[in-house]
């Protein structure tokens, strides 16, 4: 799931020549319509200050933003791994560590890391905000996905906007294992994108919204050397390929989604295969990257991207 706006605005809001943050707080009214002014004639008043300071031209175009969602599904027993990689995927981009942005409707779930105040209590009031007002009504009265609170969309743009400033990204989340391609059966958090997308259509800022940890796959396969044992595990359909010390944690972390991977090993009896793979996950603290589809080596190139290509579309990554 992605969105990308291309227009222009007011200012370059990740200039780090400044030492001080915009704090973007628009005040709730009874419509969406006064909440997106409310926020737009803030947003541009807070520009005009900041190239006041810079010395920067009104016409000045905003540098792009980028917000990311993410569905916790599987990481519910190792939260602090996930952070871990998170935050090593950011510092290889040369980010901080993010700011995560709850926007479930209620916390009470079976998942240990993220049932309650677990997660914020792992991060920190500095990286968590829950937003319920983003969450799924459906969840809890039934009926069509739809958002309890649309206000909270102009107030989590804001947001991205403020930690823009320091150099890091926000990142929104459910407990969904992927977002979907828009269709009734997608995860909210698309339909939360779709609403943070209109209003900084409203305000003229450029943004992109798009499924951590985001970026695309390379054509050309990546090779990873596993044991005759841990390539006959692949080879015969296990769902997970063990990183060992081959790839680095932010590397790994930061791995589009349906990345191509080459698999050799000397002692297997059919030596080499193609893994499509995504991030990586932990199982009993060890990294591997969940295998996704795996294509016979004696497939064309042009297979092979086919099939990175379709599976990004259909499963909401592109």
């Amino acid at each position: 799931m992605e969105v990308l706006l291309k227009v222009s605005a007011a200012a370059d809001w990740t200039n780090r020549r400044s030492n001080k943050s915009l704090q973007l707080t628009p005040k709730r009214s009874s419509g969406s319509a006064s909440v997106v002014q409310r926020t737009c004639s803030t947003l541009l008043r807070a520009a005009g200050q900041l190239n006041s300071m810079l010395g920067c031209r009104k016409e000045a175009s905003i540098s792009s933003l980028t917000l990311y969602t993410f569905g916790y599904w599987g990481w519910g027993n190792s939260t602090d791994k996930l952070v871990q990689a998170v935050d090593a995927a950011e510092d290889a981009r040369g980010y901080r560590p993010p700011m995560f942005v709850d926007i479930r409707i209620r916390r009470s779930v079976r998942a240990r890391g993220f049932n309650g105040n677990t997660f914020e209590r792992l991060l920190g009031n500095d990286r968590y905000k829950w937003m319920d007002g983003l969450g799924n009504m459906a969840i809890v009265h039934g009926g069509p996905t739809r958002l309890k609170d649309l206000h909270q969309a102009a107030e989590l743009l804001s947001l991205a906007v403020a930690e823009s400033a320091k150099h890091r990204h926000v990142i929104i989340f459910c407990a969904c294992e992927k977002p979907g391609s828009g269709g009734p059966d997608s995860c909210h958090r698309v339909l939360a994108a779709k609403q943070i997308q209109n209003i900084a259509n409203r305000l003229g800022k450029s943004i992109l919204i798009t499924e951590w940890p985001g970026g695309e796959p390379k054509f050309e396969p990546t090779e990873i050397k596993l044991s005759a044992e841990d390539y006959a595990k692949a080879f015969r359909g296990s769902k997970w390929i063990p990183m060992g010390n081959q790839i680095a944690l932010g590397k790994a972390a930061g791995m589009p989604w349906f990345s191509p991977l080459r698999l050799t090993s000397k002692g297997a009896a059919f030596s080499s295969m193609v893994a499509l793979v995504g991030p990586c996950r932990f199982r009993k603290s060890a990294g591997y990257l969940p295998l996704l589809e795996s294509i016979d080596t004696t497939k064309p190139d042009s297979y092979i991207r086919n099939r990175i290509i379709i599976n990004r579309r259909e499963n909401g990554y592109a």
